[in-house]
């Protein structure tokens, strides 16, 4: 049955009479009562519709939208095999997928992955793929794009930044949808081995590794991942101006909300900082401390970073470092919040401690003792201050050399120390070099006194390359020539133990050897910081290794909402 719009108006209209008719028929005395209680009862009806629509009303995220995000740096290998820039690192991360997919909480979850199993003693690793899983351009992805790129990843001619990750891992072809890896020895950290994208046999195999450094598909790549590239513009020199990325429907995750993310790219710092301010970008990341200062502070994103900053000291070099008294003064010597608020502006984390705030192991250790406390520990070693206001023993000055790299931030950190170093009467001479020069004369042939750099810890940090005796020497990275039989078998079971309870035990442990020798002063670990509009919802900071894993859940970002009830959902 269908009700014409001329009958509906004239049901209206005859109730309304009917309504105006009784309360004309009423008394004085019943319209009295009549009218307060119809207003209460209208104002009641509306609070319960409002109440209900508040309780049971939720706001969801709705495909479409745009953003502007502005980049430091050009494009050159948008590549997981070769990338090494941050800017080609953020493009993997968006255009990529891996066997898994780091999720912000830390936790690793199945990207093209459909199921994972590790045999009992941590040697083999069995993936089963979804289904229908395809590229950008729409070819099956199949287990043999992963053999491809792996072993890739293991030809030694490509000299893939990855490449040492890679050593002694077999990887099989059981069919296109399973694929297992073996290795020599268990390592508990493999699953981030398997977060690294995957490359499309289809195009790749059609060139030699010769052709994979020059190649039209760095720049044009082809992935699975959230996002995949479309437009792009460019200068009268052919160099990428600008990217302009368009959802992926079939990424394995679900089709991002954000439909169109556009990258503009810049050679210096200063002209994105300037768009943002202007609103011709809506977002930037990587922002300095001292920048952003100068920017508006909402929707400014810390992201901390799983990195330490620390002054590693070379006993082997400086004999007084032996001294156990004076590594405790200098570690109890520095007032990390100081510096984190003077030179980081806050953004940071003051750090007592080997792993990173973030970083699973991470044990939150503070370390304050006053300035006399400081020197109380020096004088009950015998150690006097002298006419110069430097502590002495045996006609000994309390001095040594501070190495670091010309970059302004740890510039400004070496000169904050070596004035709060000055207070508790040790003298510090402050050494400059550029990065180049730092590691090939400085760092690999460990000659220093005591050394300002800074390590990538990471979310799941296996800190054997740093403390590891067996990494004392150039190449390995244990600057500080830290040598400990305890530690040294406490950072191999970190490797081996798949238990992430257990594991976590094991990093306190550690954690307590660092603290009882203080081979370093650990100082603090810094903040990525990044601008985002207020349009962008989702976008919740969280313990990052590099910049580029900011993206590692863009598919979740979403601008458009609705409101529905939640009955419907």
């Amino acid at each position: 049955m269908v009700i014409k719009p001329s009958s509906f108006i004239a049901s209206i209209t005859h109730y309304i009479k009917r309504v105006s008719d009784l309360v004309g028929s009423l008394s004085f005395r019943e319209r009295a009562l009549f009218w307060p209680l119809f207003w209460i009862s209208l104002i009641s009806f509306v609070a319960l519709i409002t109440f209900a629509n508040n309780k049971f009303l939720v706001s969801v995220p709705l495909a479409g939208g745009s953003f502007t995000e502005g980049i430091v740096g050009r494009p050159g290998f948008i590549n997981p095999v070769l990338a090494l820039s941050d800017t080609d690192k953020d493009l993997v991360q968006l255009v990529y997928s891996g066997v898994v997919r780091r999720a912000p909480n830390g936790e690793f979850i199945p990207d093209l992955a459909k199921d994972i199993s590790v045999s009992s003693d941590g040697l083999s690793y069995t993936v089963t793929l979804k289904d229908d899983l395809v590229w950008h351009d729409e070819k099956p992805l199949t287990a043999r794009d992963i053999l491809f790129t792996i072993q890739k990843i293991q030809d030694p001619l490509l000299k893939s930044p990855l490449q040492a990750s890679w050593d002694g891992v077999i990887v099989e072809l059981v069919s296109n949808e399973v694929i297992t890896f073996s290795l020599n020895n268990p390592y508990a950290l493999f699953f981030d081995n398997l977060a690294v994208g995957i490359l499309p046999e289809h195009i790749w195999n059609n060139f030699a590794i010769e052709d994979f450094n020059n190649n039209l598909f760095n720049t044009e790549p082809i992935g699975s991942g959230p996002y995949k590239i479309g437009h792009i513009k460019r200068d009268g020199a052919g160099i990428v101006k600008e990217y302009e990325l368009s959802s992926f429907s079939n990424f394995s995750l679900g089709e991002p909300y954000i439909e169109t993310i556009r990258l503009k790219f810049f050679s210096d710092e200063e002209t994105p900082l300037s768009a943002l301010k202007e609103k011709d970008i809506d977002s930037l990341a990587g922002i300095k401390p001292k920048d952003a200062q100068t920017l508006s502070q909402e929707n400014i994103k810390p992201f901390p970073l799983t990195r330490i900053f620390a002054i590693f000291l070379n006993q082997n070099k400086l004999k007084t470092f032996i001294n156990e008294a004076v590594r405790e003064a200098l570690f109890f010597g520095v007032d990390r919040k100081k510096i984190v608020d003077a030179v980081l502006f806050g953004f940071g984390t003051p750090l007592s401690e080997p792993l990173p705030f973030g970083s699973f192991g991470h044990q939150g250790i503070s370390s304050e003792k006053s300035k006399k406390e400081v020197m109380d520990i020096l004088t009950g070693d015998d150690w006097k201050i002298n006419e110069n206001g430097v502590f002495e023993k045996k006609d000994e000055e309390l001095s040594f050399t501070l190495a670091t790299a010309n970059v302004p931030e740890l510039k400004s950190v070496a000169e904050e120390i070596q004035k709060q170093w000055q207070e508790i009467g040790v003298r510090v001479d402050i050494k400059i070099f550029e990065i180049g020069d730092l590691n090939q004369e400085i760092i690999r042939p460990r000659e220093f006194d005591s050394l300002l750099f800074g390590e990538i810890a990471g979310r799941d940090p296996d800190p054997f390359a740093f403390w590891h005796s067996s990494q004392r020497l150039d190449p390995g990275l244990n600057i500080a020539l830290y040598t400990n039989i305890s530690a040294d078998k406490l950072l191999e079971e970190i490797r081996t133990t798949q238990d992430r309870k257990d594991r976590l035990e094991i990093y306190k442990s550690f954690t307590e050897e660092i603290e009882k020798e203080i081979p370093a002063v650990f100082i603090y670990a810094p903040q990525y910081i990044y601008k985002t509009p207020e349009k962008i919802k989702n976008i919740m900071p969280f313990p990052i290794t590099l910049g580029s894993e900011r993206f590692i859940n863009v598919y979740e970002w979403y601008i458009n909402t609705d409101t529905v009830w939640k009955i419907f959902l």
